[in-house]
């Protein structure tokens, strides 16, 4: 999993908009890279920065409008 998460950076990094943005989950300037064999999510926010800033990885199975209701703040 460590590796599947790093090259989800990497790509991010590259590619910063590679990402869907989830507005029924997190407000537009945060974006969602899935790492399908693990089934997590990397939440991440790009625009307006230098480089990109991972915000969570989470579980896809959770609860996600819960874990990401603290995003509103940011």
């Amino acid at each position: 999993m460590r590796d599947a998460v790093r090259r989800a950076a990497q790509r991010i990094g590259e590619f910063p908009d590679i990402g869907v943005r989830r507005p029924d989950l997190a407000p537009d300037q945060f974006r969602f890279l899935v790492i399908p064999v693990f089934d997590y999510l990397v939440v991440y926010r790009a625009e307006g920065l230098p480089r990109a800033r991972i915000m969570r990885i989470l579980y896809g199975k959770r609860h996600l409008e819960t874990l990401l209701a603290s995003l509103t703040d940011h």
